[in-house]
């Protein structure tokens, strides 16, 4: 088919009607909007022409384009290298429009009307014969594109790759949270993420943020904007930043960026999935995620080359000027990023004081002892710790710094401002790992506000306060049928226990929270003490309600300490069980109930088994320690569950399981090794302690010696780490000796006589 087209400006009516204009043609797109063609025109891109195509029978077509004057040349079709948009072509009638009649048209009116010197356009349709035959070249623009859904939310999603969907799911669970963004100050912020991707790339940036600004407003006022942002959980710390255009059935990407910072958390997945979303509901059906990078395929993109630039010059020499200028801009993009770069790299060097950088890993925050830098250190992980003046952990050769002492119990939200200020300070956000009961509880009831400067994992918060407080542990075990020994809560006040008391006896007494000045005085240093019968519990209780503490009172599970055995896991986030120990304890001090001083690894199949079901009955994912005690008929009694790292985690390192550095590894996004099942067996000990637990249990010096020279870990001692034995022995003589100075300076008493 061959049919005379006519080519016209629009008239100031049709201006007004453009968009309703160009939407009467399939082939439309968002660049033939005029918000589109107005924002390129505020940029300074060119000056706006819109013309139309015709035929004897009305309009074939819509074709807008720019205007732009390079010295005494004009340049027509679509914005100059840099403008970081497509280019422009026409939309048109299929069934009424011809290649041949278009080419044979648009060219002689733009040379006579507007001395176009060089033409410019893009389509996915224009048949390629005719176009070379009016003396056009082509070049092939690659883009991935990705199908969508229209209402089909599940079918979108399970295109995605299996990582894009476990990235979106683990975002979701963080709590990161999305936003659409109408106010302008989200430029902002989007420029200042677009500036880093381009730096890191050694790229400088090739449009002014006022070219995002008009964008972002004229696309905004005529209803295909779509711009989004990522925060951490709470809301107020932005991480990523998209800017998407809908028009008709396509969704279009324009930019999108993300803070390095924080890239651990994956926030483009999360972003476009919601963009994805967003545009499956407005019925699009397509997804153009303009230009290259593999990244894109995760989003179910596969490439597109059916995109064509079709370039025309009068004067063969142009075309050569053009591809020339094309490499030039490409050559001083280049160059001004890298010299940013360098600027950056020096300005480094310097304050590194002339020191050369070496490529380092996200350190660990460790608020933990020694045994857990141990196991850290391992796997070759440098740590910032957090401990008391004098704490061994300090002297490690394992701990690149120690951050200043705060108290969680005393000054937690004090500790978490100092905290989130270290961890934004580091090029990465550090791993934070945690040990005891109130370093738990500090980092999940402060979980959204750490994830500001860290990266780490944590149970559910309200998983982690039921596991910790024991009486609602209690309540959770009877819930799940959890097997742990009948039990009930002895709150202060409570009046003293008659005939109907419901736990068998013997009973094992232990405080919800553990306060040595009360505590001790009851029931001696051990973490619990036992009662033989009803009448013991009354005669105690006067000294119960004095120490004005909750406690547990448990049905006693007859055995000595050996009999408590542990399983051990980390779990991630999908419910699998990455790596996995069980251990027996085999001495503590005091003998009953007290610290763990002696440990080894085990492989009993009946506490691995249960352990198992255990983290599938409480939907756990993290890191956790079952402690059970062995009955006499052979039964595993649950007594408790720690959500947290322990100092069990230096053993298993040992063994051949190192759970902090698989969570480590999974935090910094590390491949996951191949493990294999602990080694039974290994042995752990405290030695200042152990020996006097040894001695009680029947052991003599002579026999522990050889006992701890075979132990595989020690904690706080080893060949190639002395310095924590050495340096907090050390600490402690001074502090003694300075005591002992001060007494001896203080002035003696004397009696005064009744004269004076």
């Amino acid at each position: 088919m061959t049919t005379a087209l006519r080519v016209r400006e629009a008239s100031s009516d049709e201006l007004a009607r453009w968009d309703e204009i160009v939407r009467r043609f399939p082939n439309h797109r968002t660049p033939h909007l005029r918000a589109w063609i107005d924002a390129l025109a505020a940029c300074n891109c060119g000056r706006p022409l819109y013309l139309l195509l015709e035929d004897d029978t009305g309009l074939v077509g819509a074709f807008p384009g720019l205007l732009r004057k390079l010295g005494k040349w004009t340049l027509f079709g679509s914005p100059l290298e840099g403008c970081q948009t497509v280019s422009l072509g026409p939309a048109f009638d299929p069934a009424r429009f011809d290649t041949a009649a278009f080419a044979a048209a648009i060219v002689p009116y733009l040379e006579r009307e507007h001395d176009v010197a060089h033409v410019e356009l893009l389509h996915l349709g224009l048949d390629a014969d005719a176009m070379r035959a009016a003396g056009f070249e082509d070049e092939r623009v690659f883009t991935y594109r990705a199908p969508l859904f229209p209402h089909d939310e599940a079918g979108t999603f399970k295109q995605l790759k299996q990582s894009a969907r476990r990235n979106v799911k683990r975002a979701q669970r963080l709590g990161l949270v999305t936003r659409f963004e109408t106010d302008e100050s989200f430029v902002d912020e989007h420029y200042r993420q677009l500036k880093e991707v381009y730096r890191r790339g050694g790229f400088a940036v090739p449009f002014g943020k006022h070219r995002v600004l008009e964008f972002f407003r004229q696309l905004k006022a005529s209803g295909n904007l779509i711009a989004i942002s990522v925060y951490l959980p709470g809301g107020r710390v932005n991480i990523a930043t998209g800017i998407f255009f809908v028009e008709g059935t396509e969704l279009l990407l324009w930019m999108w960026a993300h803070r390095q910072h924080y890239r651990w958390y994956r926030p483009t997945e999360l972003m476009t999935w919601t963009v994805m979303q967003r545009a499956i509901q407005l019925g699009c059906e397509t997804f153009d995620f303009m230009g290259r990078g593999e990244f894109k395929t995760k989003f179910g993109a596969i490439p597109d080359e059916s995109k064509v630039r079709w370039l025309r010059g009068r004067y063969p020499w142009l075309m050569t000027a053009r591809k020339v200028a094309k490499r030039v801009y490409g050559w001083q993009q280049t160059l001004r990023g890298r010299a940013a770069l360098g600027a950056r790299q020096v300005t480094g060097f310097i304050g590194r004081g002339g020191r050369a950088s070496h490529p380092v890993r996200p350190p660990a925050c460790v608020l933990g002892d020694v045994d857990l830098v141990r196991a850290l250190g391992r796997a070759r992980i440098p740590s910032t710790v957090l401990a008391p003046p004098g704490a061994p952990v300090r002297y490690s050769r394992h701990t690149r710094a120690v951050f200043p002492w705060h108290n969680a119990w005393e000054r937690p939200e004090e500790l978490v401002d100092a905290l989130v200020r270290f961890g934004q300070a580091q090029p990465e956000p550090p791993a934070l790992f945690y040990q005891e009961d109130r370093t738990l509880l500090l980092v999940s009831r402060h979980r959204d506000r750490l994830r500001e400067g860290f990266r780490f994992v944590v149970p559910d918060a309200e998983l982690v306060e039921q596991l910790v407080d024991k009486s609602r542990f209690q309540a959770l075990a009877g819930r799940l049928d959890l097997p742990v020994p009948k039990a009930r809560v002895i709150a202060p006040g409570d009046p003293a226990p008659g005939d109907d008391f419901d736990i068998p006896f013997p009973i094992a007494l232990k405080p919800l929270v553990r306060i040595p000045s009360r505590w001790e005085p009851l029931a001696g240093p051990g973490k619990a003490t036992s009662l033989d019968s009803l009448d013991e519990l009354r005669a105690l209780w006067p000294r119960i309600m004095a120490a004005n503490l909750p406690i547990l009172a448990q049905e006693l599970v007859p055995g000595p300490e050996r009999c408590i055995e542990s399983y051990h896991a980390y779990v991630d986030e999908r419910g699998a069980i990455v790596g996995e120990f069980a251990g027996r304890k085999i001495r503590t001090w005091p003998l009953a109930y007290g610290d763990s001083t002696a440990l080894e690894t085990s492989d009993a199949s009946d506490v691995l088994a249960l352990g198992r079901q255990l983290v599938k009955r409480l939907k756990f994912a993290g890191v956790v320690k079952f402690d059970f005690k062995r009955a006499p008929d052979g039964r595993l009694r649950l007594l408790e569950a720690n959500p947290r790292f322990n100092l069990w985690h230096h053993l298993g390192a040992v063994a051949g399981v190192n759970l902090p550095a698989l969570v480590y590894g999974d935090l910094i996004g590390a491949p996951r090794p191949i493990l294999r099942p602990a080694r039974a067996g290994v042995r752990w000990c405290k030695p200042w302690k152990d020996q006097s637990a040894a001695r009680a249990a029947g052991m003599s010096f002579a026999e522990w010696i050889p006992w701890l020279i075979r132990c595989e870990a020690k904690s706080g001692l080893a060949w190639d780490d002395p310095l924590p034995l050495i340096g907090a022995t050390v600490r402690r003589g001074i502090e003694t000796l300075a005591r002992t100075v001060r007494r001896t300076k203080e002035p003696p008493l004397t009696l005064r006589s009744v004269k004076e």
